[in-house]
């Protein structure tokens, strides 16, 4: 049986260390747990490839607080869009949403 793949999506500044016990927590029942630092370059931009790796996972667990968290650079986003934060494009992701 394949392992779940998890993606853990958080603002860092404010949750980095909760996250990092949440991510060993659910490693140690054998998920595969991914984080926004965890992709490898490629061609693309930022928002591209969370794209990408949200996609690939079978769950996301947001860790929603008070912060809001880097965003694209503007022109990075959807044109009609209201900007985001990483973490916000995260779950729209999670939600089905696409760039294209």
């Amino acid at each position: 049986m394949a392992r779940e793949r998890i993606f853990l999506s958080a603002a860092s500044a404010q949750f980095r260390d909760c996250r990092e016990m949440l991510r060993s927590d659910l490693q140690a029942v054998g998920a595969e747990v991914v984080v926004q630092e965890d992709f490898t370059q490629h061609p693309g931009t930022l928002l591209q490839k969370l794209e990408d790796l949200v996609a690939g996972c079978d769950r996301v667990i947001a860790l929603v607080g008070s912060h809001y968290g880097a965003g694209p650079e503007d022109g990075a986003g959807l044109d009609g869009v209201p900007p985001r934060s990483y973490t916000q494009w995260e779950y729209h992701f999670a939600c089905g949403e696409r760039l294209d």
